[in-house]
């Protein structure tokens, strides 16, 4: 596991031969000639909240509805981090952070027990339960997610099954989730 933009770089060093990226912490505008992507999956980000929150009863929620809530950040990945600060500047406001988490097993509790809400995306959330709620925000954050390899490598047999794999699995999740 690696920040999107550093296992592009271990992918350009042959030090890895896949990287999976998304359009959020990756732009497009960062694509590089000896770099293929192949798109995998759309994800949404929500809304996490306790489930006795004031906002639980709403289907959609803004970010800016959530500007004097404290928030949790699951910071396991630094740029993911960076995408939801500059949402929340966007909407006018800096989230207060209470807690810095290094994945949602720790940020649950914090929203279970009413001290945070937190923004994170779809598939990281699954099939969670819990005393939370998830809504969808408005207007909607989504990401595509990539599978990148190196220009020309496609055909690798290892590649070219692990692509095969990792679509089917997409496929079999989108019908599982359909889209909102």
């Amino acid at each position: 596991e690696m920040e999107p933009v550093d296992s592009l770089a271990a992918l350009r060093a042959w030090q890895a031969d896949v990287a999976l990226v998304d359009d959020l912490t990756v732009p497009a505008g960062a694509a590089e000639p000896n770099i293929e992507r192949v798109p995998v999956l759309d994800d949404l980000l929500y809304a996490v909240l306790p489930s006795a929150h004031p906002l639980a009863a709403r289907a959609k929620i803004a970010i800016a509805d959530l500007r004097a809530e404290r928030w949790a950040m699951d910071t396991a990945f630094n740029t993911y981090s960076d995408v939801i600060i500059r949402a929340c500047q966007a909407a006018g406001f800096d989230p207060v952070v209470n807690g810095k988490c290094g994945g949602f097993e720790v940020v649950q509790p914090l929203i279970e027990q009413g001290c945070s809400v937190a923004i994170l995306p779809g598939l990281r959330l699954g099939r969670r339960s819990g005393k939370f709620c998830v809504r969808k925000l408005t207007p909607e954050i989504r990401r595509k997610i990539f599978v990148a390899f190196r220009r020309g490598e496609r055909r690798h047999p290892a590649i070219a099954a692990f692509l095969d794999q990792l679509q089917r699995s997409a496929k079999a999740y989108r019908a599982d989730h359909p889209a909102p």
